[in-house]
């Protein structure tokens, strides 16, 4: 192990976050720093590239991750607990109020499919993943990076490609001007969304999680595991493990705090124990850590990794050996002798799970997705994307005519006449809801619940289960706790999404919404909602509308309510030259398809209050060039659902109130 990364761990002024709090004050800073996670694997990198060293020795903080870093950083006198990537990454989806100041995350690398289920983990964290950027990173421009992550405002950016190359790429970044947190994760966003299996949380703190993580990937871990990490662990950190004196420095308190201008940690004093620390005290307790890490330098840099006797007999920190100090480094060694019995009934889990060890990639099929964000059942005609037998009408045909006709404005409608979705917790207080009929409905609401500005007035509660929504149309308070509407309607998230609800087509208002963060993400995976004005409109409903509005009467086009539209297959989207949000609703459009399920003024698509307003904006700026590639779908029916045949994407992921 090179002596430098070890002098770089002992120094005190190497700033090390030993906790999640002062993780958390950290990044409330919103200072321009890198913080880097070492573990073994980073350890031998380190003594293999030089690129990588100068990246970890350059980082502003360091992390433990995992447990012979977080053993080797106390032997050598400083105080530390385990702060993994993956922890980082956890806190971030938890639900429970971590790192409050961290709101707007930016993602560098993982696959599509992570960076989408990451999103969504996020937005139910009440955070939003506001920039992503995938595909190579020999590919990436900095410059073009560092000029998004400026325009997107980010609180924080994750870089999850795997080391060394992602913390070459942190570091450069860092050193571009990036005026943000930068911390590189590794492959701890893969592990987080489900794509790869997490140990549980016993496993973990047996110190056994590398050996869950190998079971799954045996091939590609075994030589980083057992050949670099044993070899590493046994003849470079073994000895100063065994060699070294326990450290009596009590670990950090909550009370602790950051000095912002030297890195170091303090306590935070009160009263009469304000200014007793002196600039002397510091001195003699930095001088200590440098002498006791020459001690330990000198054992590390030995022939053959082990301690050097100096003037014929062995010294620890000072002393000489005896039968007390050779009972210690004896009854250390026994502490990881019940770690390795562990070994058995780990690979007996794994052999009564059925986990597939030689396919990980089978464990994605155990993911589910979350009904609040994209709701209703695989098979719903939302999720059933184009398939390749759809029939698509000529441009002259009447249908095509009146949906794309050019006198007709186009918008999205975002923050008035849209649908806000809100999720209510049980602490929220149950409103009672009086329809214009009479009706008595009862459900939870959350005080911050407003409903959409415009006449309809909608307002739509995901029950705290996850499983139903109420959703209410012409809603106003008229008290404290209660409520005026003009129709309510509970709709199964599990369900088919056309059978019940308070838009105008019979099914679910929100069927169709475009999600704020599928607008922050650029990636919608269902079909989208559709309203034309009355003169386009035809009265007598098709499948899967089943109603129309009151004033049907006054219809007088050729498109009946719940017609099916799409961009046809032989279109080349790219060369339409939309920006980068139009596009994505091109695509979606290309690849599921709009219903006509309401009428308006003029040709509308649906945001979901408080998505991003440069976005949406982007895509009513082009949404013209957009509306004249639809055409209607001639064969959609209930058992032809959109055509038919082979379909452009694959079923929708099983459904869970996650």
């Amino acid at each position: 192990m090179n002596r430098v990364i070890l002098d770089h761990f002992a120094s005190p002024h190497t700033r090390i976050l030993a906790t999640d709090e002062q993780l958390n004050e950290l990044l409330s800073s919103r200072r321009r720093v890198r913080i880097q996670t070492v573990n073994l694997h980073h350890l031998q990198l380190a003594h293999a590239s030089e690129g990588f060293r100068d990246a970890l020795l350059t980082a502003d903080f360091l992390t433990a991750d995992g447990w012979p870093i977080a053993w080797l950083i106390r032997r050598l006198g400083r105080s530390v607990h385990r702060v993994s990537g993956s922890r980082l990454v956890g806190l971030l989806v938890s639900s429970e109020a971590k790192l409050p100041s961290i709101v707007r995350i930016g993602l560098l690398g993982a696959t599509q499919e992570a960076g989408v289920r990451f999103a969504s983990k996020l937005a139910r964290a009440h955070r939003l993943l506001v920039y992503r950027e995938h595909g190579l990173h020999s590919e990436w421009d900095v410059d073009a990076i560092r000029h998004a992550v400026a325009d997107a405002h980010l609180d924080l950016l994750l870089v999850a490609v795997t080391p060394p190359a992602g913390d070459v790429v942190a570091g450069r970044l860092a050193n571009s001007g990036i005026d943000v947190p930068i911390i590189a994760v590794g492959g701890a966003i893969d592990m987080v969304c489900g794509l790869i299996r997490r140990a549980p949380v016993w496993i973990s703190r047996s110190g056994l999680e590398w050996f869950y993580r190998f079971v799954q990937e045996p091939r590609r871990l075994f030589r980083r595991y057992f050949l670099d990490g044993i070899g590493t662990f046994a003849f470079k950190l073994l000895p100063v493990l065994l060699g070294v004196q326990k450290t009596t420095r009590p670990m950090p308190s909550r009370s602790r705090r950051i000095n912002m201008r030297t890195g170091m940690w303090r306590p935070r004093l009160r009263g009469a124990e304000r200014g007793r620390r002196t600039e002397a005290q510091a001195t003699r307790r930095d001088s200590a850590g440098r002498d006791r890490f020459a001690h330990h330098v000198s054992l590390m840099t030995s022939e053959g990794g082990r301690p050097v006797r100096r003037g014929g007999r062995r010294r620890r920190h000072g002393a000489h050996t005896s039968d007390l100090s050779r009972h210690r480094a004896q009854s250390r060694t026994s502490n990881l002798l019940p770690a390795f019995l562990v070994i058995p009934i780990l690979s007996a889990q794994f052999v009564y799970t059925g986990a597939a060890c030689s396919r990980p990639k089978d464990l994605v099929d155990t993911v589910v997705r979350s009904a609040s964000l994209q709701p209703f059942a695989a098979t719903s005609p939302w999720n059933i994307s184009i398939g390749a037998s759809a029939k698509f009408e000529d441009v002259v045909s009447a249908r095509t005519a009146a949906l794309i006709n050019p006198r007709v404005n186009v918008f999205v409608n975002n923050e008035a006449w849209s649908h806000p979705v809100y999720s209510a917790k049980l602490t929220d207080r149950l409103q009672t809801v009086t329809t214009d009929s009479g009706e008595v409905v009862k459900f939870r609401i959350p005080r911050r619940a407003r409903p959409a500005a415009g006449e309809d007035a909608h307002l739509h509660v995901i029950d705290p289960g996850g499983r139903y929504l109420h959703e209410a149309w012409r809603m106003r308070r008229t008290g404290p706790s209660s409520w005026r509407a003009g129709q309510v309607a509970v709709v199964d998230l599990f369900g088919d999404g056309i059978s019940g609800g308070v838009r105008a087509y019979g099914g679910s208002a929100i069927a169709g919404l475009i999600r704020r963060s599928e607008v922050y993400n650029r990636h919608i995976p269902h079909a989208l909602a559709l309203a034309l004005p009355r003169t386009e409109l035809k009265a007598g409903p098709v499948w899967p509308a089943s109603a129309e509005d009151d004033a049907h009467e006054t219809y007088r086009g050729p498109v009946p309510m719940g017609t099916l539209c799409a961009i046809p297959p032989n279109i080349d989207l790219g060369a339409l030259d939309l920006n980068q949000d139009a596009l994505a609703v091109a695509r979606a459009l290309q690849d599921y398809g709009a219903y006509v399920v309401d009428s308006a003024n003029q040709f509308v698509l649906y945001a979901e209050p408080g998505a991003n307003i440069r976005r949406v904006n982007a895509v009513r700026d082009q949404l013209v060039i957009i509306r004249a590639q639809l055409r209607v779908v001639e064969n959609s029916a209930p058992d032809n659902i959109a055509g038919g045949g082979a379909r452009r994407k694959p079923l929708a992921a099983p459904l869970g109130t996650i």
